[in-house]
């Protein structure tokens, strides 16, 4: 059964940045993009490198790696090399907490 999980203030992470939160088992990134927050899976399906260590472009998160851009919004991939979109999970913002469905 889903479960929405608190991981932060939504102040705590300005438009423009990501972090990655630790859900179960799980490393999620949340993004902040103009004041919508996003989550994808943290670690990119091609090489395994930390997406948080990549950088935001437009809706994307590019790889520190090898550069393969993934959709924040839909977790496809958006330029390889990555073939494997990341997994994608809902954010709701109430009273200024950050919440995760896992």
């Amino acid at each position: 059964m889903a479960e929405w999980v608190p991981v932060f203030r939504g102040e705590e992470l300005p438009p423009g940045l990501m972090r990655v939160v630790t859900i179960g088992d799980q490393r999620i990134l949340v993004a902040n993009v103009e004041g919508t927050f996003y989550a994808i899976g943290a670690v990119c399906t091609h090489t395994e490198g930390y997406l948080d260590e990549g950088y935001i472009e437009d809706r994307t998160v590019v790889c520190p790696i090898h550069f393969s851009r993934f959709s924040l919004i839909s977790g496809e991939v958006v330029e390889g090399p990555a073939e494997e979109p990341e997994p994608t999970y809902p954010v709701e913002v109430r009273n200024g907490i950050v919440y995760v469905q896992r």
